[in-house]
């Protein structure tokens, strides 16, 4: 199969369904699937952190990691520089904030979900009440 040139960048608001829609289109198409929790999970290791899982956030290192990155905004445009390196290489599926505004290359694809079902989401996949 033919790696794609352009690569598909997935956006919207939390528990939109971005991940999942992600996954289903990498598995579809035999594309690779990456996004911006990754490269944060990157940058984590080279500081040191031993991020694992999808909730590792939730984690007191993971809060840690968080908070370093809240105090300097550096995080955010790394980043940026990692999602758009990904992105240019093409054949890959990204979920991500900012990179649909970033990269002018793509598919670019925006989710969109009221607020109640969003919420309604995001306790279902949190196991939250």
């Amino acid at each position: 199969m033919n790696v794609p040139s352009k690569s598909v960048i997935i956006s919207g608001p939390p528990a939109v369904g971005k991940t999942t829609l992600a996954r289903a289109v990498s598995k579809a198409f035999g594309l690779r699937q990456y996004g911006g929790g990754d490269s944060l999970k990157d940058m984590a290791i080279k500081l040191g952190f031993k991020p694992s899982g999808d909730d590792w956030w939730d984690t007191s290192e993971g809060i840690k990691f968080l908070e370093k990155r809240s105090m300097d905004h550096s995080f955010d445009r790394k980043v940026d520089d990692q999602l758009l390196k990904v992105a240019s290489g093409g054949g890959v599926v990204i979920t991500s904030y900012t990179l649909p505004w970033i990269y002018e290359n793509g598919v670019k694809i925006w989710l969109k979900a009221t607020l109640d079902e969003r919420i309604r989401r995001m306790a279902a996949r949190d196991d939250l009440s």
